[in-house]
C-alpha cells in the first residue's frame, strides 16, 4: 500500500469518527464545557508536562548509558521537544522516535543502537502501562474494569514475555554468516538484535529506567486528574489509573491520523460509563489535545535551533 493511500484511508478513518462524534455530542454542550475550565489548574496540568520531559530525559539518558553515550539532559530535552512536532504535526507518531534515534547516535556515528535504546525505551514504557492497567481493573470494580481486567493481564504479560524473548534472540557467529549472505539488511537486523542484547546483565540501568518510567505514568495520570478538576469533572483520581492505560492503548491502533476521533470516542467510552457527562468528556480530551499541539509547536521552534550538526560538539558531557 502506498503512503499517499494510507494516509488518505486515515484521514477518512477520522473523519468518519469525528463525524459520529458529532452525532453524539452537542457542541454548544462541550463549547460551555469547556469554558468552566479553571485557568490555575491547566497551568498546573502544563507544569506537570513539563515534569514528564525531565523524567523522560532522565530515562533516555540512563538507557543511553549502556553505550556509553554521555548526552547531556539539555540536550536530550530539546530533542525530545523536537520529537514532539514531529508526532503532532506529521501523521504519524513514530516520527519523534525516529528522529531522536537519528539525533543520538554512537561515538562512531552508529545509529543501529540509538534505535535499539529507543526500542527498549518505549519496550519499558508499554510494559509498565499495561502493567498499571492490569493493577487498577484489578483493584477496581466496576463496569469499565470488568470489561478490561482479562484484556490487560493477557497483554501485560504477552509483552513481558516478548521483551525477554527479544533480548535473548540468539545471534552468534552463525547468525553472522547468515547476514552477510542477505545483505546490508540482514547486518543492520544483526546489528539491532545485539544493541538490544546489550541490556542483559543491565540490571541496574533497566530498574533505573522502569523507575523512572513508572513515575512518568503517575504524572500522566495526575495530569488527566488535573484537567479532569479544571473541567468540574467529579471522578476519583484513581479511575484515571484504569482509563489513562487503556486510551494509550486504543490511540496505538494505526487507523487515524495522530489519534484524531479515536481520542474522543475512546474516551467516551471509557468515562461514560463512570458517570461523566458525554460534553464533559469531549471537552477534556479537546483540552488536552490543545496542549498537546502547544508542546508540539514549541518543540518545532526548538527544532529549527536544534540540529545535530550544530548541537553535537556539546551534546555529550
Amino acid at each position: 500500500m502506498s503512503r499517499g493511500l494510507a494516509l488518505a484511508l486515515k484521514a477518512a478513518v477520522s473523519g468518519a469518527l469525528i463525524l459520529y462524534l458529532f452525532s453524539r455530542v452537542d457542541l454548544a454542550s462541550v463549547r460551555e464545557a469547556a469554558c468552566r475550565a479553571h485557568p490555575e489548574w491547566i497551568a498546573a496540568a502544563i507544569g506537570l508536562h513539563v515534569v514528564g520531559l525531565g523524567l523522560s530525559a532522565h530515562r533516555w539518558r540512563s538507557l543511553l548509558s549502556v553505550f556509553h553515550q554521555g548526552y547531556g539532559y539539555g540536550y536530550l530535552v530539546r530533542s525530545l521537544l523536537s520529537g514532539l512536532f514531529f508526532n503532532q504535526f506529521l501523521p504519524s507518531t513514530i516520527g519523534g522516535d525516529a528522529l531522536r534515534a537519528y539525533q543520538t547516535p554512537s561515538d562512531k556515528g552508529e545509529r543501529i543502537s540509538a534505535v535499539g535504546v529507543v526500542f527498549v525505551e518505549r519496550s519499558i514504557g508499554l510494559i509498565t502501562l499495561l502493567v498499571v492497567g492490569s493493577v487498577a481493573a484489578l483493584a477496581t470494580e466496576n463496569a469499565v474494569s470488568e470489561v478490561l481486567r482479562i484484556p490487560f493481564l493477557i497483554l501485560a504479560f504477552g509483552s513481558l514475555a516478548a521483551f525477554w524473548g527479544a533480548t535473548r534472540l540468539p545471534i552468534g557467529e552463525r547468525g553472522e554468516r547468515k547476514s552477510e549472505g542477505i545483505g546490508r539488511i540482514g547486518d543492520m537486523l544483526r546489528r539491532f538484535v545485539e544493541a538490544l542484547r546489550t541490556y542483559r546483565g543491565q540490571g541496574r540501568v533497566i530498574g533505573r529506567a522502569m523507575l523512572a518510567t513508572i513515575l512518568l505514568q503517575v504524572n500522566v495520570i495526575l495530569c488527566w486528574g488535573v484537567l479532569a478538576r479544571a473541567l468540574e469533572i467529579d471522578l476519583p483520581i484513581e479511575s484515571f489509573f484504569l482509563v489513562v492505560p487503556a486510551l494509550a492503548l486504543v490511540l496505538l491502533i494505526p487507523v487515524s491520523i495522530n489519534g484524531i476521533g479515536l481520542r474522543e470516542n475512546g474516551l467516551l467510552a471509557l468515562l461514560v460509563p463512570l458517570g461523566v457527562g458525554a460534553p464533559e468528556v469531549v471537552a477534556l480530551a479537546w483540552v488536552d489535545y490543545a496542549i498537546q499541539l502547544g508542546w508540539g509547536a514549541a518543540g518545532g521552534v526548538v527544532y529549527v535551533f536544534h540540529r545535530r550538526s550544530a548541537g553535537l560538539e556539546g551534546a555529550r558531557t
